[in-house]
């Protein structure tokens, strides 16, 4: 779930969830009107491109749903505006630049009170893709605990050595519960491969071994 702290887009993932509470629905219905939303408006900031019919193509690439800013990237890749994903990104999608749009997601504590009061786990996803400085980070971990937080992603892909001890301090510090993922989104992506992550160090609660169930639900929405 995209949600915004500080005006920085940050993603929550929910897990162990009771997937039929209405309030939980109703909210995630909300997300993906404004999901909708922010694509027609990464559409129209990219209009300049002159690529016909950028949004049908893009939801295509989603297979039929919203698409994201991975799948606006796959377009202008096949239509030759840039050499590959990652260019996409550096010049169109990323953070500050055109297709970057932040404005339609709530505020951090709603999106963690949506995964908790559906009787979930809400967890902080892949802190050190957010680019923060290591005091913000800090900040951030410690607001998301507040609004009732309970974990955090540890290990996930891309990241270093470094990044793996600096996550896990802060988890400890932070008495939350340790989560990981590769935060795959399709084969090629630079920044993710599926399943590609470093082994969690000891010491650390895992999440899951707090599910009500043997396995958790997961959103990402």
């Amino acid at each position: 779930l995209s949600c915004l702290w500080k005006s920085n887009t940050i993603h929550i993932v929910g897990l162990d969830f009771d997937i039929d509470d209405d309030r939980l629905k109703q909210a995630l219905e909300r997300q993906n009107t404004n999901r909708w939303s922010r694509a027609r408006t990464i559409t129209d900031k990219l209009s300049k491109l002159k690529i016909e019919n950028l949004l049908e193509k893009a939801t295509d690439r989603a297979g039929g749903d919203v698409p994201g800013r991975p799948h606006f990237a796959r377009v202008l890749v096949e239509e030759g505006v840039v050499k590959d994903i990652a260019q996409a990104f550096k010049r169109y999608l990323g953070a500050g630049k055109a297709g970057d749009v932040k404005g339609f997601w709530p505020e951090l504590p709603e999106v963690v009170r949506w995964i908790t009061e559906a009787g979930g786990v809400a967890v902080l996803a892949h802190p050190r893709k957010y680019k923060l400085t290591a005091t913000k980070l800090r900040a951030l971990v410690a607001d998301f605990r507040q609004a009732g937080g309970r974990s955090i992603e540890v290990s996930t892909s891309g990241q270093s050595s470094g990044d793996l001890g600096f996550l896990a301090e802060l988890c400890r510090r932070e008495n939350l519960l340790a989560s990981q993922g590769s935060d795959f989104h399709f084969p090629g992506a630079p920044w993710c491969e599926l399943g590609v992550i470093m082994k969690m160090p000891d010491g650390l609660e895992p999440v899951w071994h707090h599910f009500k169930e043997p396995a958790g639900v997961f959103a990402a929405v």
